[in-house]
């Protein structure tokens, strides 16, 4: 499902969205609806401004937590999407293909693989660096 991650990401912020304006549409249509009948039940001349906002406010802590909802469900779809594109770097920088399809994969002589926070030392790295995948970009060591 990694392949699909940014398309459901994406897909539940439209859903989240459309529900939330759904929700939030239906419960001021109640209050306005409450506030009508109040007002009828107890002889009270409402005017359409106080109506309407009596209705709004009410909503509005609803409404606050749905904004925030939607504003993290964007957070979290831009997130995604910003880690497949450095991913997609990462990928073109480990692996160049020419257009043969042929593997041209660079890798400089002298280095051994050694799994990645071992803490073990290369052989053929300086005593005081570790087999770190940072500290190889950092000084531009492709592997």
């Amino acid at each position: 499902t990694t392949e699909n991650t940014l398309q459901l990401a994406r897909r539940y912020l439209g859903c989240l969205i459309l529900v939330g304006i759904a929700s939030n549409s239906y419960y001021y249509f109640l209050n306005i609806r409450d506030e009508e009948t109040t007002a009828q039940e107890r002889n009270f001349q409402l005017d359409q401004t106080s109506k309407y906002s009596q209705a709004f406010l009410g909503i509005l802590p609803p409404l606050i937590v749905w904004v925030l909802c939607i504003l993290r469900a964007y957070q979290f779809q831009s997130l995604i999407r910003e880690a497949e594109e450095e991913a997609e770097q990462r990928t073109r920088g480990f692996v160049d293909t020419d257009s043969n399809g042929n593997d041209n994969s660079r890798v400089v002589e002298g280095t051994n693989s050694l799994p990645y926070g071992s803490g073990e030392r290369n052989s053929t790295q300086s005593a005081s660096s570790f087999n770190d995948l940072e500290l190889q970009v950092d000084r531009g060591v492709s592997s």
